[in-house]
């Protein structure tokens, strides 16, 4: 239940023994269609979210 809002996480990339890219969505977070993600979009089912936490993706998201 933490609100993140205005969160600025920098360039935090955790260590591949703390996340496991084999799943699809960690089942501790929680989104729904108000979720609003880095890239500014809406979080939906279709959400790779590995693009977001995983630096190796093919379309790993940075901010400008």
């Amino acid at each position: 239940d933490a609100n993140l809002a205005g969160a600025k996480l920098g360039n935090y990339f955790p260590s591949d023994d703390y996340v496991n890219y084999e799943d699809d969505i960690d089942t501790t977070a929680k989104f729904d269609t108000a979720t609003i993600l880095p890239d500014g979009d809406r979080w939906s089912e279709d959400t790779d979210m590995k693009r977001f936490t995983n630096p190796n993706h093919p379309d790993f998201w940075l901010s400008e």
